[in-house]
């Protein structure tokens, strides 16, 4: 389904009833859909609404990014949910998705029930670490696409796509099913627009650790332990030690994705979290 707001199309989805839970997703230049099917048993007991963001996945193609900023993405949201008619509603955000839900929260606090925090960071100033963890743990050609490709702008759409498929098993555990991967990175939508947007663009000079302190909502942090990109350290720790009304859960099994690799512990006790709010 799609929303026509703020002169723009975003494509939505929604199931479930109850609690609402705006799941947004990470990236910048890729989509929803690595929450689906594995978030979707919380529609027994919650209303969710999965969608992508601005120049995202299956979201209106945009031939330019450039005046779109944090609050723009932010101000689509708030849109998103007055479109849908819920007046609050727990915000759940994952990677980069957690980057643009403290900036809601820092701006709408009011719409909040609660923020959850999967995998995301307050700023990225360690890439000599994630580079650090690459050479340890990559293969030759995931270290070569890291070194070469990663850090400049990609070309296009299918140069992101082959980088996002070469890249996606350094998002999990080694343990984790290398056929699901293969799977999970066959269905995403990547978009190169949005990818250089936010990763040459806005994520390089971004920051909340001087304003985490204003962010008062009810918060639950979560880190993977085997996290390459938003290590626990540097990522959920940080968070944690700096918000004035948060809860921390690493999971020690999971990388980047916790709500696929430990599913169904996330299901329940993320669950029950947000039932409490």
């Amino acid at each position: 389904m799609y929303a026509d707001i703020n002169g723009t199309r975003l494509y939505y989805s929604v199931i479930g009833s109850g609690t609402p839970v705006y799941m947004l997703h990470g990236g910048l230049g890729y989509d929803h859909t690595p929450f689906r099917p594995w978030i979707d048993p919380w529609a027994e007991k919650f209303k969710v609404v999965f969608y992508d963001h601005r120049g995202n996945g299956r979201s209106e193609a945009l031939s330019s990014m450039k005046d779109v900023t944090h609050d723009t993405f932010v101000d689509d949201l708030e849109a998103l949910r007055s479109f849908l008619g819920d007046e609050t509603f727990i915000l759940a955000g994952n990677s980069y998705g957690g980057v643009l839900g403290q900036e809601y929260a820092l701006k709408y606090p009011h719409r909040l029930k609660g923020l959850v925090l999967i995998t995301t960071l307050p700023q990225f100033d360690y890439p000599e670490i994630v580079s650090a963890i690459v050479h340890s743990r990559g293969t030759p050609e995931q270290i070569d696409v890291w070194t070469n490709e990663f850090p400049y702008p990609v070309k296009s759409d299918e140069h992101l796509t082959r980088i996002a498929k070469t890249l996606m098993s350094l998002y999990f555990s080694d343990d984790f099913d290398k056929q699901k991967i293969n799977e999970i990175s066959e269905a995403v939508i990547c978009r190169a627009v949005a990818w250089n947007r936010g990763f040459e663009d806005l994520l390089p000079n971004w920051s909340t650790l001087d304003r985490l302190k204003d962010l008062l909502t009810d918060t639950l942090v979560i880190g993977g332990a085997h996290d390459w990109i938003t290590p626990v350290e540097q990522g959920a720790n940080r968070l944690h030690e700096n918000l004035p009304n948060s809860e921390l859960i690493i999971y020690e099994k999971s990388g980047h994705f916790p709500f696929i690799e430990e599913q169904s512990k996330f299901l329940k006790e993320v669950g029950e979290w947000i039932s409490k709010r």
